[in-house]
């Protein structure tokens, strides 16, 4: 599994005033990965970890929630931490914080959506919390969209890093039998290795 740093402002550790743990997963069917749009900002399906729960259980838990399809852990795996320190965080606002987010990114496959399984929060059915099947190029698209969320430069920034590690993933595999079509972005587990 790889780490990655992302510290743009040069914040130091004695900065941080709070730390956040997310779970995400990068779900593939054939050329297309499974995003969600909440609150005007687009990222891979997931959410927080819990106090009283581990990275693996959070990720279960989320794509039952948001998918409404389960899945096992046989079937994800870990290939990603982003250790993101955030400067000047909107947590409201009028409030702005220095954080420090390290999310554990899952590469999956697709298995659907159960719209009757979904446990959606207050907040992700108030702000039209939505899914959607796209290609790696609508992705990059999606990413530069204009969003009146303030959060939103701070999601973009991990997913921008997420999507060049996937890219550098696939250009770094020699070709053979299991290879991928960089074009289409199809990846198996063993392209992640």
């Amino acid at each position: 599994m790889k780490i990655i740093k992302i510290n743009d402002s040069k914040m130091s550790d004695t900065e941080i005033e709070k730390v956040k743990r997310k779970a995400r997963a990068f779900l593939i069917q054939d050329d297309k990965v499974l995003v969600a749009n909440y609150a005007g900002v687009w990222l891979l399906p997931g959410g927080s970890i819990e106090p009283d729960e581990t990275k693996e259980e959070a990720i279960i838990r989320e794509l039952k929630e948001e998918t409404g399809v389960d899945y096992d852990l046989s079937e994800l795996e870990n290939v990603l931490t982003i250790n993101f320190f955030e400067k000047d965080y909107p947590i409201t606002s009028k409030m702005n914080i220095n954080r420090l987010l390290v999310t554990d990114y899952y590469f999956g496959y697709y298995k659907g959506v159960d719209i009757f399984g979904t446990k959606r929060s207050k907040s992700e059915k108030k702000l039209n919390f939505s899914l959607k099947l796209v290609t790696y190029e609508e992705l990059e698209a999606l990413i530069n969209e204009p969003s009146d969320n303030p959060r939103k430069k701070f999601f973009d920034r991990e997913l921008k890093e997420v999507l060049s590690y996937l890219k550098s993933t696939i250009t770094n595999e020699k070709t053979d039998s299991e290879a991928l079509d960089i074009s289409t972005l199809k990846l198996t587990k063993k392209d992640l290795d």
